[in-house]
């Protein structure tokens, strides 16, 4: 501890942490650690130290042992240049310091006006920054003629020079196409740009022959407005016809204009036809009766002789026959309106056919009727049988004769075959061509326009867009002829006398009629039939008749049942629209004859009908229950529907359908949901403190006729609710956010379901429910609230503290807003203190009024207010609380104790804190157990609290506010070491002064020592690339705590160590001499800036000889031709003997400078002088491990030129892929086989024949005697060739 001698004087050593006012030392004084000064430092004698801060205006004698830190330009040795202002005169630094003196200066060099930036200074007379400067009028010495500007050629005689066109001397200068066409040329090309030389041709003729041409041209023009073609035009060929008016003159219609006397012949045509549509309709009824009349006729059993026949009046025609004899047309002619006509024909004697063949039906019914007829009481009707046998025959020539029987016509009538047609009138073609008409087309005059063809070849309108009013008139009269035809089909009437047409006149006769025969004869049917020669069913079975064998007849073959109706009753809803389906009657037939419905004609109400075929009932008004007149099926009534039912035979059946109408129901109102339970009303509830959109409920609607429902609601007070309607329900929510029970308590109003069916009120409420609604509305009670006192706060809490919730209840669970939260009273352990004796400046000053409360209750501490629990220990205020739907409560006393400080709870952040070994002053403490990264070490406390240290101080330091901890002196350099224990203690103190000491031991974490990653460069360990100073291994030095720069060292022979950058954390291992093979050892040591160092020992890299694959040429020769390197090879290449596989070249022809010989002598010259002026040129000289894969590397540069070429590699070398033998295809097997494959100009690679020879080489060449020689047979022209050579076994290259 230091000794106070005196005041403001110390002897000893100092650990107070702060000095104020004069600090005077006598003797020497030191201080370990940074040391602060404000205000000045006198001292007697030096002052040593490593490092000032400040200005040092006032340090005299100051000895700085280390790096002095300079904060003023004012501290720089004299001389030192700091800013521009210091620099010497003369010396330019920026461009404000060119004027005019410097311009003076180098005048003669830069001229006046010297510029040195983008600002032109002026006063400069001869230099030019831009173009405004120029006077372009005192230009000198420009050559004449010069153009320089457009102004100038506008401003020339007669040049233009863009698009003003100025005015051009001379007329005859065209100068735009206008002009062209003002002359009358065609200034374009027009379509397409062709060519004009036919226009051209052209108007050169007309210029030569104008006036001619003018006149043909003045001709043909007048023409076109109404011009004498008969003048103008000549040599035109007879007959031809050009205009309507030739088709008039021939006295054909030509227009719709000139068909005035066809109307009128027509519209008199038109009348007549009306008269016989009016005769013919009377006609029909007795044609008719004649039909009835004759159906069923049956003569006796006498031969008809027709030459009995007597009186039969002449010019009877019973066949075409006559009609032929007569010269009429009896078949179809060609003449398309006379096929027309007789087609009309064939349909009337259609219908007579129909006629005569129902009369032939009948007759057959009653001839298989009477067939099997076996008598009465066993009589013999054989006779009976014959008659009726012979009387068929009769009847059948009889019909057949008078089936197209026609007499007796009116007068005027055409039926076809009567003779006495009336004079003038047209009954056949041959009439018409005698009145001069065509007929057919065979007989039109010459000249005669009798078609379509003869028009559109003169040019005229053929078609039938101009006949559109003659086509509607001729339309019309064929409908009505075809009505004609079809009333007079089967028309007969006033027969002759003798003319047999009735049963009656057979009767006359004396022979026996059907209706005779069937009343006089009598038959007992009443018997079991035993012929075994009839069907079952008829065979053995009696068929209990007992009258005329007309009965037998009918009940054997043809039996009847009724139909039978099996429908009862339906029903249909009320409101039904006419038309509507009621439903479809089901009826069924024994026999499976088709059924015809209809209603009885007992049926009067005519309210339903039904369809005779379908039998599907409709209803024919409105459907309403007031038609549910019969209560005999349904108590509720129904509709007596009266129908019946009739089969093929005329067998019927009655039967009354009830259909029942449903009476129509109101809608009705549900809950919960469509099927849910049905409800009258609704009734409600509602607390005033409700919100809105509150749903008050949810009614389903529902209809049992599934009939459209229309909702509606009556008016509601104030629209405080509404109705919001959906698909099959409807909301009631409230619409307000303010009910007041004390406005009004009681809403009352109406939702009202109406069907489709419901008309108006004044009609009743037929279709219409209507749903009463009452909502009341609930007082809301006001929130309650009680004394109470609150949790105690401590007097050194904080700013902003929270004490607690105040506590109240609402019954309706509204939201309480608390107020009026005032001072109340002031207590020291349950004595008043008055509110006036303490003003709330500080601690021993507290604050009387020190705590809120919130609009939600919660009471808290004031910012910057002052407890003090020995002066005031319980604060009372009063509070008010409310809901949104009442005023204030009570007031309620809300306590407020206060509690004495406590102790601040200090806690850390760490399990051990560490530092390193090699921490220097200022260095933070860890948690991380490597002492130098992570997250710093740190206290922390419960309360506000300021950090001191109680001991550990000469050795850590910690944050007063934050508790971190730190280091203040060295350890790097001193004793510490890792693994020893540093320990101190931290105190926490309160506002209230209240102390907290937290003891901590510190771990001293141990300085790692670097490390080196090693790389072998082992592509270079073999003797041609492990050369002196070549890097054989890389080392890259790397240290945990970065202690650069590191130093290394090295033992191994040949060896040295080469530093890459300035921390050295890159290091290379070199050779110092060429390596050769062998294995090399070497150990290194690398230390840190600390001195922690670690040792790699007794590595080594091994280094190899290399490969021999000594140097492949490629060569292009020009020499011989291609056709001699394909058949004489060895010849042209200069050789005349060969031995061995491959063959060794052992002899030479004559020729000195052949390809063999040259390649011999001089192989890896660039260029062999061949015979005859031939050169071989060397593209590349190449080496590798394998011959096809230096080759195909990249392409080589061939000239262009037809050349020979030929690849020459070592023999003996280590490189692999040299052939023993060549071959020109794929898929050999043979062991050194290859293929020489060539690619020109990328063209794709081919096959190229080839030879391989073994050449002694004069000397030995890159170490090489011999080489073998692959020499393409023939030659390629190409700028650039990728060469291939690969094994036989192989395939070609893509």
């Amino acid at each position: 501890m230091a000794t106070l001698i005196k005041s403001k004087q110390i002897q000893g050593t100092v650990t107070a942490s702060a000095v104020s006012g004069d600090f005077q030392v006598s003797g020497s004084f030191q201080h370990t650690g940074s040391l602060e000064v404000q205000g000045s430092v006198t001292a007697s004698g030096d002052i040593q130290a490593t490092t000032f801060k400040g200005d040092g205006s006032l340090l005299s004698g100051v000895e700085s042992t280390g790096r002095g830190i300079f904060s003023g330009s004012q501290q720089l040795p004299t001389g030192l240049i700091s800013s521009s202002e210091q620099f010497p005169s003369g010396v330019v630094s920026g461009s404000s310091q060119l004027y005019t003196d410097l311009d003076a200066r180098y005048g003669n060099e830069l001229g006046d006006g010297l510029v040195s930036g983008s600002v032109l200074r002026p006063g400069g007379d001869s230099v030019i920054s831009s173009s405004a400067q120029v006077n372009y009028n005192s230009l000198q010495n420009t050559p004449e003629g010069l153009v320089s500007a457009s102004i100038q050629i506008l401003g020339g005689t007669d040049i233009v020079s863009g698009s003003v066109i100025r005015t051009l001397n001379g007329t005859d200068i065209v100068s735009s196409s206008a002009q062209i066409t003002a002359l009358g040329f065609v200034s374009e090309s027009g379509g397409g740009g062709g060519s004009n030389e036919s226009l051209n041709s052209f108007t050169a003729s007309y210029y030569t022959d104008s006036a001619s041409f003018d006149t043909r041209i003045d001709g043909i023009s007048a023409s076109g407005s109404g011009a004498n073609w008969n003048v103008n035009l000549s040599n035109i060929p007879t007959g031809l016809l050009s205009g309507s008016q030739q088709i008039t003159d021939f006295g054909f219609i030509s227009s719709s204009d000139s068909i005035t006397s066809l109307n009128s012949y027509t519209s008199s045509t038109d009348g007549r036809l009306s008269g016989i549509d009016s005769f013919t309709s009377s006609i029909q009824t007795e044609v008719d009766g004649i039909s009835a009349a004759t159906s069923s006729y049956l003569t006796s059993s006498g031969s008809v002789d027709y030459t009995d026949l007597t009186s039969v009046p002449a010019g009877i025609l019973s066949s075409s026959e006559q009609i032929t004899d007569f010269g009429f047309i009896s078949e179809s002619a060609e003449n398309t309106s006379l096929n027309a006509y007789t087609a009309s024909n064939d349909i009337n004697i259609t219908n007579i056919h129909s006629t005569t063949s129902s009369l032939e039906q009948r007759v057959g019914e009653i001839e298989s009727n009477t067939g099997s007829y076996s008598g009465g009481g066993g009589g013999d009707v054989t006779h009976l049988n014959t008659f009726t046998s012979s009387i068929q025959t009769e009847v059948d020539g009889l019909s057949a004769a008078t089936s197209s029987y026609i007499t007796s016509l009116p007068s005027g009538l055409l039926s076809g075959s009567k003779t006495e047609i009336p004079s003038g009138t047209v009954s056949s073609s041959a009439q018409i061509t005698a009145l001069g008409f065509v007929s057919a087309s065979s007989s039109v005059p010459a000249g005669t326009i009798s078609g379509s063809g003869q028009i559109t070849s003169l040019g005229f309108i053929s078609s039938s867009d101009s006949t559109t009013s003659l086509n509607s008139y001729t339309s019309s009269t064929d409908v009505r002829i075809n009505q004609l035809a079809s009333a007079t089909g089967s028309y007969i009437s006033g027969l002759d006398s003798g003319i047999v047409s009735g049963a009656g006149q057979i009767g006359g006769l004396g022979y026996i009629s059907g209706s005779q025969v069937s009343s006089s004869i009598s038959f007992d049917g009443n018997r079991v039939v035993s012929n075994t020669d009839l069907p079952s069913g008829v065979y053995n079975n009696n068929f209990g008749t007992s009258g005329s064998i007309m009965e037998f007849v009918e009940s054997v073959f043809f039996p009847n049942t009724s139909p039978t109706i099996n429908s009862v009753s339906f029903s249909i809803d009320e409101y039904e629209d006419t038309n509507s389906i009621i439903g479809t009657v089901s009826a069924t037939d024994a026999e499976g004859q088709t059924i015809t419905f209809a209603t009885q004609s007992g049926y009067s109400a005519d309210k339903f009908a039904i369809h005779p075929s379908t039998g599907v009932i409709t209803a024919r008004a409105r459907t309403t229950s007031s038609l549910n007149t019969d209560t005999s099926v349904y108590a509720g009534g129904a509709h007596p529907f009266l129908i019946k039912a009739t089969d093929t035979f005329s067998g019927t059946t009655n039967k009354t359908i009830h259909i029942r109408v449903t009476p129509n129901t109101a809608p009705k109102f549900r809950e919960g949901s469509a099927g849910g339970t049905q409800i009258t009303s609704v009734a409600s509830s509602f607390n005033e403190n409700s919100s809105n959109n509150s749903l008050v409920k949810r009614v389903y609607f529902t209809d049992d006729e599934s009939d459209s429902i229309t909702i509606t609601s009556s008016s509601i007070d104030n629209e405080h609710f509404d109705i919001t309607i959906y698909s099959n329900y409807f909301d009631i929510r409230q619409n307000t956010g303010s009910l007041d029970y004390e406005v009004q308590s009681l809403y009352t109003f109406s939702v009202t379901a109406s069907d489709e069916h419901f008309l108006s009120a004044s009609q009743g409420t037929v279709g219409q429910s209507i749903l009463p609604v009452s909502v009341s509305v609930t007082d809301n009670v006001h929130p309650t609230i009680n004394n109470q006192t609150l949790s105690s706060i401590s007097e050194n809490s904080s700013n902003g503290a929270t004490v607690a919730t105040i506590s109240a209840t609402d019954n309706e669970g509204d939201t309480i807003t608390f107020s009026d939260f005032t001072l109340y009273k002031l207590e020291l352990d349950n004595a008043n203190v008055s509110s006036a004796s303490y003003g709330g400046t500080s601690h021993t000053d507290p604050t009387n009024d020190a705590f809120q409360c919130s609009g939600t209750g919660q009471v808290t501490r004031k910012n910057g207010v002052h407890i003090n629990s020995d002066l005031i220990n319980e604060y009372q205020y009063t509070v008010k609380i409310r809901d949104s739907y009442n005023t204030a409560s009570n007031e309620a006393v809300i306590t407020i104790p206060i509690t004495d400080d406590t102790a601040p709870t200090v806690s850390d952040n760490w399990t051990t804190p560490y530092v390193i070994e090699s921490a220097v002053s200022g260095a933070s403490v860890y948690v991380s157990s490597n002492g130098r990264s992570g997250t710093i070490a740190a206290f922390s406390a419960n309360q506000s609290v300021t950090w001191t240290l109680n001991s550990g101080s000469g050795v850590f330091d910690i944050n007063s506010s934050n508790g971190r901890l730190s280091i203040k002196t060295n350890l790097s350099g001193s004793t510490t070491s890792s693994g020893d224990l540093l320990s101190g203690s931290s105190v926490a103190t309160n506002t209230f002064g209240t102390t907290t000491e937290t003891p901590f031991t510190t771990s001293v974490a141990a300085n790692q020592a670097p490390s080196i990653s090693f790389t072998n460069q082992s592509a270079k360990f073999e003797t041609e690339l492990a050369l002196s100073g070549v890097t054989m291994v890389s080392m890259s030095v790397s240290d945990d705590e970065s202690d650069t720069p590191f130093s290394a060292s090295l033992s191994g022979s040949d060896l040295q160590l080469v530093y890459s950058n300035a921390n050295s954390s890159s290091i290379g291992l070199h050779l110092t001499e060429n390596a050769t093979a062998r294995q090399y050892f070497y150990s290194v040591t690398i230390t840190d800036q600390f001195g922690k160092s670690q040792t790699y020992s007794d590595r080594s890299f091994t280094i190899t000889t290399s490969a021999d694959y000594g140097k492949t040429y490629v060569y292009r020769s020009d020499y011989g031709s291609d056709s001699g390197l394909s058949t004489s090879y060895t010849s042209v290449m200069g050789i005349s003997s060969t031995s061995g596989t491959p063959p060794e070249v052992t002899g030479f022809t004559a020729n000195d400078t052949s390809p063999m010989r040259l390649i011999s002598s001089s192989l890896g010259d660039a260029s062999l002088s061949l015979a005859g002026g031939g050169t071989a040129t060397r593209v590349a000289i190449l080496s590798g491990s394998n011959l096809d894969t230096i080759l195909s590397a990249s392409s080589f540069s061939m000239g262009g030129a037809a050349n020979q070429y030929i690849v020459i590699a070592p023999s003996g070398s280590d490189m692999i892929g040299v052939p023993t033998s060549m071959t020109d295809s794929f898929g050999g097997s043979t062991a050194g086989e290859y293929v020489m494959c060539i690619n020109g100009d990328g063209g794709g690679f081919g096959i190229e024949g080839s030879e391989i020879h073994l050449l002694d080489t004069s000397g030995s060449i890159n170490g090489y005697d011999k080489h073998f020689v692959i020499g393409r047979k023939g030659h390629n022209a190409a700028n650039s060739a990728l060469i291939r050579i690969i094994a036989s076994s192989g395939s070609l290259p893509s």
